[in-house]
């Protein structure tokens, strides 16, 4: 995502069973410099199972905050979506909008 401040990107990490969203930002695009040494969001709600993953960022201009839906549940097959908002971009510190929704 670009915006005035620079580039910020969520990716998706995997090892050792499970998946994790992190978090990096840059100025120019190119050198991206990771916002911690751990993951933003991981797996740690029951319906969360082993992966969070298929992040989808918005910035909401109006109310100047991050908007985060991403997918949660088994490795290969995530069975349920979840939105955050945070104004940081750093959703592991302040997860406030809990919505869930069950697919299929």
């Amino acid at each position: 995502m670009k915006r005035a401040d620079g580039y910020h990107l969520w990716y998706t990490g995997q090892a050792r069973g499970q998946s994790w969203i992190g978090y990096a930002t840059s100025r120019d695009g190119v050198t991206w410099k990771r916002m911690s040494d751990k993951p933003v969001l991981y797996p740690e709600r029951p319906w969360e199972k082993v992966a969070v993953m298929c992040r989808h960022v918005l910035w909401d201009e109006s109310t100047r905050l991050f908007r985060m839906w991403y997918s949660g549940g088994e490795q290969n097959e995530p069975n349920a979506i979840r939105s955050s908002t945070d104004r940081s971009g750093s959703f592991g510190t302040t997860v406030v909008v809990p919505t869930r929704s069950r697919l299929g």
